[in-house]
């Protein structure tokens, strides 16, 4: 007797290539798209993730929470978002500038959740 099992979507916010939906895949999860602004980075998402979405969207603007694009992912029932937001500004490993302006993005990562409402 087969069982049931039931296969969490998950979204990807600043997702360059693909390297936390790689690893949700391998888990077992089904992973329905993948944003982020650098197109050159989706390009290989795409190629990465075939079967998902490649989004590009600036998050660190309001208007891509309006977008259609975005409502039509909502739309999907996504039950996870996972994603990794800039943080060279923040690292030590890196300058640790105050003023850089990705030091706020995980704000826009926050919004995203809030906006998109995921069941986990």
């Amino acid at each position: 007797m087969k069982k049931n099992r039931t296969t969490f979507k998950v979204l990807d916010l600043f997702c360059g290539a693909g390297g936390f939906s790689a690893g949700f895949r391998q888990a077992g999860f089904e992973i329905v798209a993948g944003i982020d602004n650098d197109p050159q980075a989706l390009k290989t998402y795409a190629r990465n993730f075939p079967r998902a979405d490649a989004l590009q969207l600036d998050l660190s603007k309001p208007q891509a929470f309006e977008s259609s694009t975005i409502r039509k992912e909502a739309n999907k029932k996504i039950d996870v978002i996972i994603g990794g937001p800039p943080c060279q500004g923040l690292s030590i490993a890196g300058w640790r500038l105050a003023d850089d302006p990705r030091n706020n993005l995980y704000k826009a990562f926050l919004g995203f959740i809030k906006h998109v409402r995921p069941s986990a």
